[in-house]
């Protein structure tokens, strides 16, 4: 059974599930891992990894952009290249990264989108002939190859994205857990969603009982838009990280 434990805090049993031997800990960057007092290995990592599996590799900076202007020089008539592949490349990564469709995309949209679908085609094309895949597209692509599961504890991952979800759910093997904080609030509908998506997935919620009082009183006055209490206290960093 995979699960969803719908709770953001770093609360003792989260700590303990992490420090289980069969459970591989997944967080986004090194403060979420030390919440849990574990090494940090994120989604992206454990993608390369399934990706060089299959002599697959992301593609460096230079080679990427090389490859994308072939592309724009194949299929946009500019005598501007550079300039062209500069503008288009942000609208490139976003169309990888969200992994839409190519040919839905090339048969619904407009003349420009056909265009960048096209464009993406041509780009996907240059860099698999050299085994590479695109940095946006690492999870879509690694979820595709449906990699050997592996038992693992997801943390800190609060909103995650559909990529980083789809290879999660295909990696992610019996025993799995997935640590999301999900209030029954309008402004968490992103999060919500996600957790129905995994629902549909086969994921199961479960509840942990072991919530801070203080932060779930912090939660109700930031919901209300209430004074805290006193009794909290706050803390200025010099540095994100040294939290």
């Amino acid at each position: 059974m995979k699960r969803i434990y719908l709770n953001s805090l770093p609360d003792p049993l989260f700590q303990q599930l992490a420090k289980h031997s069969q459970l591989r800990v997944i967080s986004p960057t090194p403060q979420a891992a030390r919440a849990l007092r574990v090494p940090n290995q994120s989604l992206e990592a454990l993608a390369q990894q399934s990706l060089l599996k299959q002599n697959l590799r992301s593609a460096p900076v230079l080679i990427a952009h090389r490859a994308l202007r072939a592309a724009v020089a194949k299929v946009i008539q500019t005598l501007d290249i550079d300039g062209t592949t500069r503008t288009l490349t942000p609208a490139l990564k976003a169309i990888l990264r969200a992994g839409i469709d190519l040919d839905a995309l090339e048969a619904v949209g407009s003349s420009r989108t056909q265009q960048l679908a096209r464009l993406a085609r041509a780009y996907q094309a240059n860099i698999r002939a050299n085994k590479f895949v695109d940095s946006a597209e690492v999870l879509w692509q690694a979820a595709k190859l449906k990699p050997s599961s592996l038992s693992i504890l997801v943390y800190g991952y609060f909103n995650p994205r559909m990529d980083e979800l789809a290879f999660l759910n295909a990696i992610g093997g019996n025993g799995s857990v997935m640590i999301l904080p999900c209030p029954n609030h309008t402004i968490f509908a992103d999060i919500q969603a996600a957790v129905g998506w995994l629902q549909q997935q086969g994921w199961q919620i479960e509840t942990s009982d072991q919530f801070i009082p203080t932060f779930s009183q912090l939660q109700t006055c930031f919901m209300s838009g209430s004074a805290v209490p006193s009794d909290v206290q706050s803390h200025i960093y010099t540095h994100t990280e040294d939290g």
